[in-house]
């Protein structure tokens, strides 16, 4: 994220910079005033810090609907658990260490790590429904709402899946966003140019509270790149749960 602080950094610099050159090469035709200039500014500002803000917004949701999902499958998990107790000694040995190894892999996967062999996510999933279906057939009727509750840790995984991975904002968004970056900087240089004032420094504090806002909207946005990351909390207290029970 460093480098994304520093690039933007240097990015509203740059523009602003071209803006008050741009300026003063038609400062000597005395075609402008400052003050219009200054509204068309202050214009531009007011539509980029809606645009951020808006943006801001995405990312917030999608690392809410992260948080919320991380919840519902601990607790999915945990109930699923608890549920197999009601089962024959052989399902119930093999579903419980299924999930064991299940939440340890979710955790690795939280922190970025590459699935063992044969331990991965949906070859987990694969033998936690084998399992399941066997007991279903064994005693039909018995384990529905235990085979309830494994669709559902199945289907949280999906769903977990495609927020981390899938729910993102736009390319074609963060290119607006670039581009109204640039504007915003260029009519802040044009109007500095046009009043024909030194480079004030509070250019260089706008530069960098744009670039801290647009990293925080990047690092929520980008899952386990950053530093701003979902509690894994839950999981964590899961399987400090899962390893005091019995199989």
């Amino acid at each position: 994220m460093g480098g994304v602080f520093l690039g933007t950094a240097l990015f509203v610099l740059a523009s602003a910079e071209v803006g008050y050159r741009f300026a003063g090469s038609r400062r000597a035709q005395q075609v402008e005033k400052q003050e219009p200039v200054g509204k068309i500014a202050e214009a531009t500002l007011a539509f980029f810090a809606f645009l951020l803000a808006f943006t801001f917004g995405i990312a917030e949701d999608a690392f809410n609907a992260r948080r919320s999902a991380m919840v519902q499958e601990a607790g999915a998990i945990r109930l699923t658990y608890l549920l197999g107790g009601t089962l024959p000694s052989a399902q119930r040995v093999e579903i419980r260490t299924v999930l064991r190894q299940y939440v340890d892999e979710r955790l690795r996967w939280d922190n970025g790590a590459t699935d063992p062999p044969g331990n991965s996510a949906e070859a987990l999933l694969a033998r936690l429904w084998q399992a399941a279906a066997v007991a279903g057939e064994q005693h039909p009727g018995e384990v529905d709402v235990f085979l309830t509750n494994v669709t559902q840790v199945i289907e949280l995984e999906h769903e977990r899946l495609m927020l981390r991975e899938q729910n993102r904002i736009p390319v074609e968004f963060w290119f607006v966003v670039g581009l109204l970056t640039f504007l915003t900087a260029f009519a802040v240089g044009y109007h500095g140019g046009v009043a024909d004032t030194s480079r004030s420094p509070a250019l260089v504090a706008l530069a960098l509270a744009l670039a801290a806002v647009i990293v925080v909207i990047v690092d929520l946005d980008r899952p386990g790149t950053g530093l701003i990351n979902v509690s894994e909390q839950p999981m964590i207290d899961l399987r400090a749960a899962l390893l005091q029970s019995q199989p």
